[in-house]
Formats: structure tokens, sequence, C-alpha cells
């Protein structure tokens, strides 16, 4: 809406308006020309800020062309030590994903496509450090590719997403770790 009335509407040119893991929904060139009017915010590895067409393709690729059958030995090699199968197992394991997967492998592409959607305006990259949460401006390109992580789904939502990413940063920055947000976010209504 944001970008439609600075677009449309010049009397718009002094507001600005901030975003929270918004998808990535305009070019490059919209998302450089409004970064003076329009912040967005990404916890950590959100997905939704990272998908669009050509992430959601790149993604899928770098599942298919993994190679999980060295994964897959290490783990068999493990169970055949502590259970006492025979070592023929390993073998054999080995000769099948030689001859039925490790083929298959080869033969998806390298190539992945262009992404050419981003988040809009500047954004404000929320996150783990090791050490808490840390915040910094950066460049919206590097939303360009999903980050495959356990807290992707997580990291969109409100309490254990940017709400979590905020009290934390908030609480290092104040170097007050009793602090806490005033209203209370978690009790409003949704």
């Amino acid at each position: 809406a944001m970008l439609w009335n600075h677009e449309n509407h010049k009397w718009m040119d002094t507001t600005t308006s901030i975003g929270f893991g918004c998808p990535a929904l305009v070019s490059w060139d919209l998302s450089s020309k409004h970064e003076d009017t329009i912040t967005t915010v990404v916890s950590d590895a959100d997905l939704v800020p990272r998908m669009s067409g050509a992430t959601l393709v790149n993604v899928m690729l770098d599942a298919m062309s993994y190679d999980w059958t060295k994964k897959a030995m290490l783990d068999l090699e493990l169970v055949v030590q502590h259970i006492k199968f025979p070592q023929q197992l390993l073998q054999f394991a080995n000769d099948t994903f030689d001859a039925l997967d490790r083929p298959y492998f080869g033969q998806i592409t390298d190539k992945r496509v262009d992404p050419i959607l981003f988040p809009p305006g500047k954004c404000i990259h929320l996150f783990r450090d090791g050490d808490g949460t840390a915040g910094t401006y950066t460049n919206c390109s590097l939303f360009s590719a999903i980050d495959i992580s356990r807290n992707m789904l997580d990291d969109h939502m409100i309490p254990p997403g940017y709400h979590r990413a905020m009290l934390n940063w908030m609480r290092r920055r104040t170097n007050d770790w009793n602090f806490d947000f005033e209203h209370n976010l978690l009790g409003l209504p949704v």
C-alpha cells in the first residue's frame, strides 16, 4: 500500500512505514527507490522475506541435488558398530547407493534461477549471534535465497520470532536483562 501511495499521491512523500517480515514482492529497482520511506525488519532466518518463485525453485533444486548418501553411510557405520551387524551390510548399502541413488544427484542441474523479487525498502536484519540478538541495516539482496534452518518458520511468527528478537535486542542494548516492553504484545487479540 505504501508503494502504491508513493507512486500515486505525491503528498504521501513525507510518510514512512515499517514492515515486519514483508514478503519478497518488489523488483530490486523499486525496493532501492523506496529505501528512504520503507523499512523492512527481518527476523533471523524468517522464510517469508526470502520466498519467491525463484528462491523456491532454487531450494527445491538444492534439496534434490543434495547427496545424502554419505551421511546415511556414517549413520549406518555407527549402527553396525553398536549393534554388531555384519560388515557386509555396509558394502551392500554402499553398492545400492552407487547403483540406485548417486547417479541421480549428478543429473540435477547446478544452474539456479536469479531472484527478481526482494523485500521493499531498506532492511534491518535481527539475527542470533551466539550471545543474543544483534541487529544491523543490510542490503535487501541478503534475502535472495532461502536460509534452511529449524527456526525459519518460527522466526516469522510474533511470539517466537519478532517479539523475542526485539526483546533480546533491547535487553542487550539497554544492558538490562529484565527489560520488557510496556505493552503486553502477547495479550493483544489476533
